[in-house]
């Protein structure tokens, strides 16, 4: 299972926030159930894995249209955590790596939780590249076909406490600090 701080990387890359309280939710019943058994609960994208999805398309048409009504009936904010959820299921199983032997899989999760520290390390490049200016408090986005930076009051605090659960991680895990020397 993905870290919360790599799912939160994730969406604030990929939605321009790391909607914490969305990954929290989903996790919650690892608490009780840790490792995989846990995605039996609130996992339903996860469980429809080679049934309505697969890594080519994670994103059926199905899904699509869950996303427009949730949209239409409970609107922009509601939609966009709605994907959160269904994102979070889709790494999960990305991050499962079940092609690979426990030793590679340890190894290429270290790699990319190293990655998410870094990105989270540097925020001139969350501006340029995924178009989140965490600084400022704006995200980059496209509305009708026009790019336009919106002003995102949540985004400060919340890359704030990213920023601390970062340097938390980097305290505590010497096998992460060096493989972001190594690799970053």
């Amino acid at each position: 299972m993905a870290s919360r701080f790599v799912h939160d990387v994730l969406s604030l890359i990929i939605f321009g926030l790391p909607y914490d309280e969305v990954h929290a939710r989903k996790d919650s019943f690892s608490q009780l159930a840790p490792g995989i058994i846990h995605r039996r609960v609130g996992h339903k994208k996860y469980q429809a894995y080679q049934k309505t999805w697969d890594k080519d398309t994670p994103f059926s048409d199905r899904d699509n249209r869950s996303i427009k009504r949730v949209l239409t009936w409970r609107g922009a904010d509601m939609a966009e955590r709605y994907m959160v959820s269904l994102s979070h299921d889709v790494q999960d199983r990305v991050w499962d790596y079940p092609e690979m032997s426990r030793d590679e899989r340890a190894a290429v999760r270290l790699y990319w939780e190293a990655f998410c520290v870094w990105l989270v390390l540097n925020p001139d490049l969350l501006k340029s590249w995924a178009g989140v200016d965490v600084i400022s408090g704006r995200v980059c986005r496209t509305v009708d076909g026009t790019t336009i930076w919106q002003e995102e009051p949540m985004l400060i605090g919340a890359y704030a406490a990213l920023f601390n659960r970062a340097n938390f991680l980097l305290r505590r895990k010497t096998a992460l600090r060096e493989t972001l020397r190594k690799y970053c």
